[in-house]
């Protein structure tokens, strides 16, 4: 049976392409490494030069302590570090072409292209992170308008899910509601979820809105709000409201 590796370094075979010390690289589904890109998701770093389809060892992303980079710009000691090409990172100018949040800030500067930096774990959430918000909601209480106004979301991220999880069930028929997000005060594109009497029963039943399309994502300064339309009133039940999201 395998084990886990609790060191925090692994071995691994490269491409037929090269690898520089110090360079961030993504994992294959051949299980070869190669320097990750602007937008790749990323295991560790090279702690030697790798010879095109060598083996090199690399040291985890999540392994404590300081890491080392390869910059791909000059880069400011304290800035958060974002992703750059060729396995690289940069200090924000890759924002603007799709590179994100890598979770780690500089301790030490780079000056030009090419300069090895020290980086510490940044308390930043990791693109791709979860986060998770729940409302509880008493189903008689829903009336047309907003039943959550201007919540803080304090990341940036988008919103990739909203469901009800029915915690005491409707009894009285012909009951329904549809409820929607907004972020600011923008709908986003789908991500409409239909309540009614059929589906807010029995107890535990998920029910899931329609898919999210567009207009989903938002800046760390942003809100959001949960507002029903349509609405013929609830005598009973309540429901717990889920908002999922993830960081960019």
């Amino acid at each position: 049976m395998a084990s886990a590796n609790e060191t925090g370094f692994k071995t691994f075979t490269a491409t037929a392409v090269a690898i520089p010390r110090n360079t961030r690289v993504l994992l294959d589904s051949s299980g070869t490494i190669s320097a990750a890109g602007v937008s790749d998701e990323w295991i560790g770093t090279t702690v030697e030069d790798c010879a095109a389809s060598g083996t090199v060892t690399v040291r985890l992303r999540n392994q404590s302590g300081t890491h080392f980079f390869i910059a791909s710009a000059a880069v400011t000691a304290g800035a958060k570090l974002y992703a750059a090409a060729s396995g690289k990172v940069d200090d924000g100018s890759t924002v603007l072409a799709g590179g994100a949040p890598i979770g780690f800030e500089a301790v030490t500067a780079a000056s030009a292209d090419g300069d090895i930096i020290e980086a510490a774990p940044s308390s930043e959430l990791a693109t791709g992170a979860p986060v998770i918000f729940q409302f509880p909601i008493n189903l008689a209480t829903i009336a047309n308008g907003d039943l959550l106004t201007d919540f803080p979301l304090g990341f940036a991220g988008k919103i990739v899910g909203f469901y009800a999880s029915v915690t005491s069930p409707a009894t009285t028929g012909s009951k329904l509601s549809t409820l929607n997000l907004e972020i600011g005060s923008t709908n986003l594109t789908g991500g409409s979820l239909a309540l009614t009497s059929a589906n807010m029963t029995p107890l535990g039943a998920v029910v899931s809105a329609s898919a999210i399309t567009a207009g989903n994502t938002f800046a760390a300064t942003d809100v959001f709000s949960i507002e029903a339309a349509s609405t013929t009133a609830f005598v009973e039940g309540s429901i717990v409201l889920t908002v999922i999201c993830r960081a960019l």
